[in-house]
């Protein structure tokens, strides 16, 4: 007859299959978990290649969203052409207020001679046929008979559907007296160069015509790598024929396309992009050229960028703009430098720096207050962007400090007039006191590639120009030849 077991030793049998017990469970969970943790990344991984494929759910239109900058000029109306909002800028210019147009018919501030052809477009868009697409136009708006001249605008008409309901933009540029071309009106509408996020300019057979700044930033490109090349040098090669055969169906018969891009910056880098891309047709409904917008999605799902906007997954503007001027900040500013210091043509044409200094913006501040020294640096910018040509850049780098670029000058007298018709606007009463301020303007000027090479040469040189004229109690001092 056979013993039984001590007691002791069923305790530690037991207690041992219980350790591995436990053991085998974490271990389980453990697994469940990492397969859960793959199961969520292959969804996400499958809903990124449905948006690129456009079968994703709705997107932000990206186009509408770089258009509408703080100071664009635009119109907003229901699908019958009654207005709904004006911008603050186009009221200014026209003399009206929102209140008292709302619910007027653009059609009763237009000439007889672009009455039908605007009537025509008003009924296609409202029969929804091609909607998504840009529609440019030469509008000659007169609102009231003190206007004896009607003020002339290039105009993108496009339809969208904005928060759940369906309207009509005007976005308005003032016309030149001679026309360009339609892709290079394009390029004269302010949000090219401003908005934060990238943009091209795709001829009627899809080679890249133009890019602004921030796209060259996405992309690693200088814009002279990118334009006449086919829109494919920027591709990832992740989408295949399948995919390109919906996206020119979508943008053919909708007039646009939306959705997640695979791209490839010339560092080689895959990245995620946020994309819409619209026709641009003419009076005859011809696509005469494409309109495209980009922005880095995968800088805002890996949180690579500081400034981006945690609460809603959206690039704010402040990653490019002063958030109290709308101007341009350091980091677009320095962007832009670089990149036109690049590009040959700069290099044989040359380049001026101004850099303006507000010297009594601190005094004004105790004088005044706060928060109307900050109206009277909003209105101080207004006066810069206005004192320069289009192709030239106001930047706001922190207080009164602020650059002014101007690229194909390259006389000092030029530069020199350049600072003269400044310091007249600014000298000029403020809407805010009705009366003027001293500022304290001081200037130091410095020229590319005279001073320096590269940006930071540039900007040594300015700013021991700038301490000259301080020192001189001088309004103006450009560098030497050489920095000592």
């Amino acid at each position: 007859m056979r013993q039984a077991a001590p007691t002791n030793s069923i305790t530690l049998l037991e207690t041992t299959s219980r350790e591995d017990l436990h053991h085998q469970l974490y271990r389980y969970a453990q697994d469940l978990q990492d397969l859960m943790g793959q199961h969520v990344s292959l969804q996400q991984r499958h809903q990124q290649v449905l948006e690129s494929l456009g079968s994703g759910e709705a997107h932000e239109d990206m186009l509408l969203k770089a258009m509408l900058q703080p100071d664009a000029m635009y119109l907003a109306t229901n699908r019958l052409g009654e207005i709904e909002f004006i911008s603050p800028a186009v009221q200014s210019i026209l003399g009206t207020q929102t209140a008292a147009a709302r619910g007027l018919s653009i059609l009763a501030w237009l000439p007889a001679e672009q009455l039908l052809s605007t009537q025509g477009l008003l009924e296609q868009l409202g029969s929804g046929a091609g909607m998504g697409a840009i529609h440019q136009r030469k509008l000659d708006l007169q609102l009231t008979e003190h206007h004896a001249i009607p003020r002339s605008f290039n105009a993108l008409v496009m339809q969208v559907r904005d928060q759940g309901q369906v309207r009509i933009y005007w976005m308005l540029d003032h016309a030149a007296s001679v026309q360009a071309n339609a892709l290079d009106i394009l390029k004269t509408f302010p949000f090219f160069e401003t908005c934060a996020e990238g943009l091209t300019i795709n001829a009627a057979d899809a080679t890249i015509y133009a890019v602004n700044h921030a796209m060259t930033h996405i992309t690693g490109h200088a814009a002279t790598e990118l334009q006449g090349e086919n829109p494919s040098k920027l591709g990832a090669g992740l989408q295949d024929a399948e995919f390109h055969k919906i996206f020119w169906r979508q943008l053919n018969s909708n007039g646009h396309w939306s959705g997640t891009l695979f791209n490839r910056r010339k560092s080689a880098e895959i990245f995620f992009s946020r994309t819409t891309v619209k026709a641009v047709k003419n009076d005859i409904n011809d696509t005469i050229c494409y309109l495209a917008a980009y922005d880095d999605k995968s800088s805002h799902d890996h949180d690579h960028d500081h400034d981006h906007d945690h609460g809603t997954g959206k690039m704010p503007q402040l990653t490019y703009h002063d958030p109290l001027t709308g101007l341009p900040n350091r980091r677009l500013l320095e962007h832009r430098l670089t990149m036109t210091m690049a590009d040959p043509s700069c290099k044989k044409t040359g380049m001026y720096v101004l850099l303006l200094e507000l010297s009594q913006l601190l005094a004004i501040e105790h004088k005044v207050g706060a928060d109307l020294r900050d109206q009277v640096l909003r209105e101080v910018s207004e006066r810069l962007k206005t004192s320069v040509r289009r192709a030239d850049t106001v930047a706001r780098l922190d207080g009164g400090v602020f650059v002014i670029l101007l690229p194909g000058v390259v006389d000092r007298n030029d530069a020199e007039s350049v600072a003269n018709a400044i310091t007249i606007q600014l000298n000029a009463p403020f809407l805010s006191r009705r009366e003027p301020f001293d500022l304290g303007i001081r200037f130091g000027g410095a020229a590319f590639p005279r001073n320096g090479d590269d940006v930071a040469s540039v900007f040594r040189h300015a700013e021991a120009a700038l301490r000259n004229a301080k020192h001189l109690g001088a309004r103006l001092s450009f560098s030497a030849e050489q920095l000592q």
